[in-house]
C-alpha cells in the first residue's frame, strides 16, 4: 500500500480541484510560476518605429508586410531593449532574430537544461518525425540515434538543413577517432 497519492489539489478559478499528478502540467506551471514573476516593459510606439531588421527593414515595414500583429514586432523590440534572449519555436521569427542579431532559443533547448533526458529525448523522438527544425541532436541509445538520424533527413526541408550539419559532426567524428585512436574504432551497425 502506498501512502503518496498520485494526485494533486489545485485551486482553478477559486475551486479546489483533484488532478492527477503529470509531470507536463508541473513543467508548464513552473514556466508560469517564472512568468508572474517577471517584470512588465512598456513598448512605445517609437520604440516599434525605431527597430528595424538587418539594415533595410524598420519595424513597420516588418508588421505590414508580413502581417503580423504588433505583439510579434513587441517580443523583438523587448528581447532587443533588455539584451535578452527570446525564446521562439517559430523558424522564421528566429531567423528574423538572428538576421536582427537577437539571442534566440527555442523550447526543446531550454528543457534539455533544466529536466531529465528521459523526459526530453522522447519529445525530440516526436518533434523529429515532423518538420520541426533546431532539435537538438539527442538519443539515450544507439537505436535511439539512428531513428533520430533517419527521421531528421527525412523530407526536403529537413534534409537541407541537417545534412550539412551531420557532414560536420561525422568529419568531426572521424578526425577524432585518427587523432585519439589512430583510426581502428569500429562500431557495429544496428539496422
Amino acid at each position: 500500500m502506498s501512502f503518496v497519492s498520485s494526485k494533486k489539489l489545485v485551486n482553478i478559478n477559486n475551486q479546489l480541484t483533484v488532478i492527477e499528478n503529470d509531470p507536463y502540467i508541473e513543467i508548464w506551471e513552473r514556466i508560469m510560476d517564472f512568468c508572474m514573476e517577471c517584470k512588465t516593459v512598456e513598448i512605445s510606439d517609437d520604440e516599434r518605429i525605431g527597430f528595424s531588421i538587418g539594415d533595410y527593414i524598420d519595424g513597420e515595414q516588418f508588421i505590414a508586410a508580413a502581417k503580423l500583429h504588433l505583439i510579434h514586432l513587441d517580443a523583438f523590440v523587448l528581447a532587443k531593449k533588455e539584451q535578452a534572449t527570446l525564446l521562439c519555436d517559430d523558424l522564421f521569427f528566429r531567423k528574423m532574430a538572428t538576421y536582427s542579431k537577437i539571442r534566440n532559443i527555442n523550447f526543446v533547448s531550454i528543457l534539455r537544461h533544466y529536466v531529465d533526458e528521459n523526459f526530453v529525448v522522447p519529445i525530440v523522438m516526436k518533434l523529429s518525425k515532423t518538420n520541426y527544425l533546431y532539435i537538438p541532436l539527442m538519443a539515450r541509445t544507439d537505436e535511439e540515434a539512428i531513428e533520430l538520424r533517419k527521421n531528421i533527413l527525412d523530407g526536403k526541408l529537413k534534409k537541407k538543413f541537417y545534412s550539412g550539419m551531420l557532414g560536420a559532426y561525422n568529419a568531426a567524428w572521424e578526425k577524432v577517432k585518427r587523432e585519439f585512436f589512430g583510426g581502428i574504432v569500429e562500431f557495429e551497425e544496428i539496422e
